[in-house]
């Protein structure tokens, strides 16, 4: 009877039938988040307040939502100097500790105050054609 031997690369050949399952499970969770964000609603030229966690600083969120840099300081009543980059909950707990979740939701409310009063910008024009 013949005794079954396997290939002498036989390591290779699994390593590569390895390398080809990882390529194509990664490719096809990259395919699908692809379709996941074209199809969905991410625009990100048109940021939600509601879409603002506690993670977020205030100068990401003046960065986000085109506000003046001092503005959103100025509507919670607390200094801009040294909570630059600090985190909504950071300073929640620091200056409104007996009020959890106040400052996340004070600043969603500042932010929607200041897209009523102030409606968003035209985006800039196409630049025309230069002549031949």
């Amino acid at each position: 009877m013949r005794k079954l031997s396997l290939p002498k690369n036989w390591v290779q050949v699994l390593l590569l039938l390895l390398g080809l399952a990882l390529v194509v499970f990664f490719g096809l969770r990259a395919g699908r988040a692809f379709f996941h964000l074209r199809g969905g609603d991410f625009h990100p030229e048109k940021p939600n307040p509601q879409d603002i966690r506690g993670w977020m600083t205030p100068a990401y969120l003046s960065k986000a939502f085109r506000l003046p840099p001092d503005y959103l300081y100025e509507k919670l009543g607390i200094p801009a100097a040294g909570n630059e980059k600090r985190s909504l909950q950071e300073i929640n707990r620091t200056y409104y500790p007996d009020q959890p979740g106040y400052v996340l939701t004070r600043t969603r409310e500042v932010i929607i105050e200041y897209q009523q009063e102030r409606p968003p910008r035209p985006p800039n024009p196409p630049e025309a054609p230069s002549p031949p």
